[in-house]
């Protein structure tokens, strides 16, 4: 049963690298809104 902890583990990465871009991208949104 390693498969489940491996889609749990791709799942994370997948939110993590997502949740990134989207930080990047506000905080260019609000470097140039100033």
């Amino acid at each position: 049963y390693v498969l489940p902890m491996f889609i749990i583990m791709t799942l994370m990465y997948f939110v993590v690298c997502y949740a990134l871009s989207l930080l990047s991208g506000y905080l260019e949104k609000r470097r140039y809104s100033y």
